[in-house]
Order: C-alpha cells, then structure tokens, then sequence
C-alpha cells in the first residue's frame, strides 16, 4: 500500500501537467471553432442582406422566418402528386385540364372566343345544327340555347386539343399542322371524347328536344342522339373551326367524310362508334373489332355493301347516296327528320306551318 501512495506522489506532477495541456488544447479548439461559426453566421446574415436586398431568396432568418413559406412549399411539392392521381383515377378530366394546361402555353386566350369566322374549308354557309333547331322550333317546343351551347362546348374541347397537341392557337393552323404530321385521324377521336364526356350515348332519335330531355333519361345530365344528329354535331364543330368535313347519306344512315385542308386524301367516320373508340386504339389503326363498324372506316364501306347497305345504281345516282351532302339535301333531310318524329307524336294531319321565305344561300325555300 505504502509503494502505491510512493508511486502517486511521484506521478502527481506529470499527470497534472498533461490534463492541463489537455484543456488547455480543447479550450483553444473551442475558441476557434467558435470564432469560425461566428464568421460564417455574420457572411450568411451579409449575404441574406444582399440576396433580400436584390429582390430574391428568403428573408433573414431563413424559411422559418415566414409562417407561409412552408405551406407554399408543401403545395408546390404537392401538385405533381395531385396530378398524377387524376390521371390514374379520372383520366377524361385529366386529358381536359392537360390540354387547357398546354393550350394555354401554345397561346390559347382561356377567356377568349377561338371560333373561325371567315371560313375556306368548310363547306356550307352555317351549322346543320342551327338548321335542326329552327326547322324543330316550328313544330315542338326546343331549348335552342341549351342544345346550341353544348355543341359549342364539344367544339371548344376540340379547339384545346389542337392548341394542346400542335402547338397551335389557331385552330386552322393547328389543323393544318395536325394533317402535315399525319395524325388527322386523331381529331375525329377528340370529339368522341368530348361527347364521351358529356354524357352522350347513341341511340335512334329525331327530334333535339328528346335528345336533351332529362325525363326521359336515367341521368338528368345525358343526351342521347341519333347518327343524323351525331354527323351534325360533327359539322358544327367543322363549322366553328373551319373544318372540312361533309355529311354523307347511306341507306337508312349516315355518316362524315373529313377531306384534308390541303387536298389531302379523305378520311371517313363512322360516328355511331364514337362510344367504343379510345385514344389508345388509334396506334392499333382502329383495326380491332367491336361491335360494330370502325370508328375510321373506309371510303368504300357503305358503298360495297359494308353493314348491310345496299342501293342499286339508280338509287344511288336519283338520291345522292355516298357522295358528300349539298345544303340542300342537308335541310330536306332535316325537314323529313323532324315531319315524322311530329307525326309520330301526333302531330299530323294537323295543318303544317306555312312554307318559309326563300333562302339567299339556296335560291328557293328551305321546305
């Protein structure tokens, strides 16, 4: 015990000494590490300064320094995600915010008007949709507004598709733009979608004022029309876009012919299948079979006895079948339409309303 104490006494000294060297380097380390903080806090503060003084970055004291930065932030991180869930759970109002979303970048006016009014590919001096109304008016009462500014709806999607997908504002150069790419066939498609969206089905109908009746339908917001109705709503959107695209009547039928702005080979729509065509279709070329048709048919479809059509050579030739729709064989036909929908609600033999005046755009009367 006593060699212990011996030995402690005699270390005492050094050890003592080498804790003191020992604090004395921690304390220097200390001071500097603390010297160095305090410098690099004073820059940051300086150039925060300079960074707040110059209009950007965060204001002193960092992000934390804004109760709203942060909520800010959580919602910018938060858009991509929301994003990707539409597209996943709700794909048709995906594609409508998307190509409101790009349109805009192209140059679209959201608030704005885009319809063409000086028109040189469509063929007729008005919608046949207009025609239907006013020739329907005179014998049932009809929601012209109503059925008017639906089909300016489905004309306005299709305007954000071409704005979207070509980079085009206008829609008659987005057309132009869309046919040169060799992706015509997709326009046809993009009405399919609006209608689609809209809540349209097919089903046979001769009269506007059922079509968007909601007694008569499950859901109050559905419209249901016939292939005469569907090729014209297809016409009214050619008509506010300045698109060339004609009726064509077929036995007991009819369908579109979308010529190209630039003489470009026609393409034919059955617009009937509008309910079955998918985007996802168009890179199978619309070959997959359905139950009916093709959404893109061939010319000669109809006229080599396609779904049953047949007409001989005489009636072909003494009632126009297969060959593009004047105007005037538009408003007969819409006149027949609406005679014997009338008919069949009972309104015949009752006294028809008088002949209307002359129309300048055909030289005799629309009846």
């Amino acid at each position: 015990m006593n060699g212990v104490f011996t030995a402690l006494t005699l270390f005492a000294p050094g050890w003592a000494f080498l804790t003191f060297l020992v604090v004395l380097a921690t304390g220097s380390e200390f001071l500097r590490v603390s010297k160095a903080r305090t410098a690099a806090d004073a820059e940051t503060a300086r150039l925060t300064e300079e960074a707040m003084a110059a209009g950007y970055g965060f204001p002193r004291g960092g992000p934390r320094g804004q109760p709203w930065v942060l909520p800010m932030m959580f919602s910018v991180a938060a858009v991509p995600v929301g994003c990707v869930a539409l597209a996943i759970g709700w794909p048709e109002t995906w594609t409508f915010v998307s190509f409101r979303m790009m349109g805009v970048l192209a140059g679209r006016n959201p608030f704005g008007e885009v319809w063409v009014h000086e028109a040189t590919n469509y063929p007729y001096s008005g919608s046949p949709v207009s025609w239907y109304l006013e020739t329907e008016g005179e014998f049932v009462p009809v929601a012209k507004a109503q059925v008017s500014g639906f089909m300016d709806k489905v004309a306005d999607d299709v305007a954000w598709a071409l704005a979207a997908e070509t980079g085009e504002s206008n829609p008659v150069a987005g057309e132009a733009a869309l046919w040169a790419a060799g992706r015509q066939r997709e326009l046809p498609v993009w009405i399919a979608d609006s209608l689609r969206a809209r809540g349209v089905f097919y089903s046979r109908e001769s009269l506007f004022s059922r079509s968007f009746d909601p007694a008569v339908h499950r859901t109050p917001d559905a419209v249901h029309l016939d292939c005469d109705q569907l090729v014209y709503t297809f016409a009214h959107v050619a008509w506010r876009l300045d698109l060339a695209m004609k009726p064509v009547l077929a036995p007991y039928h009819m369908y579109v012919q979308y010529d190209g702005p630039s003489g470009e080979a026609p393409i034919f729509v059955e617009v009937t299948e509008f309910e079955d065509v998918l985007l996802s279709e168009y890179s199978e070329g619309f070959d997959r079979e359905k139950k009916g048709p093709a959404f893109i048919i061939a010319g000669n479809y109809y006229p080599s006895g396609g779904g049953g059509s047949w007409a001989s050579d005489a009636i072909r030739e003494a009632a126009g079948l297969y060959e593009p729709m004047t105007e005037r064989d538009i408003r007969d036909s819409i006149l027949a339409n609406v005679l014997v929908a009338w008919r069949g609600q009972g309104g015949w033999p009752r006294t028809p309303p008088p002949p209307k005046r002359a129309s300048p755009a055909l030289g005799a009367s629309s009846w």
